[in-house]
């Protein structure tokens, strides 16, 4: 697989994870914030496939961090 198509699928991966989490409380920023917070957050294959398969419960440590950075107005 080429590197953008990769890039391509885990951006639409991280935006499956990231509806979940919008779900749970409305993000105050833009996608491609909240995007890029997922994508720092979930730094394996394994923790974004963990996150995936519980969809669309969540990991409880995914969704405290997630409250706690838009609590911060998604600043870090």
């Amino acid at each position: 697989m080429n590197p953008i198509t990769q890039l391509e699928q885990s951006i639409e991966r991280l935006g499956r994870v990231a509806d979940g989490l919008d779900a749970i409380s409305p993000c105050p920023t833009s996608r491609l914030l909240l995007v890029t917070w997922l994508a720092e957050r979930l730094r394996s294959e394994a923790e974004l496939e963990r996150a995936e398969h519980q969809l669309p419960a969540l990991p409880d440590t995914l969704v405290a961090d997630y409250r706690a950075w838009i609590a911060k107005g998604g600043r870090d």
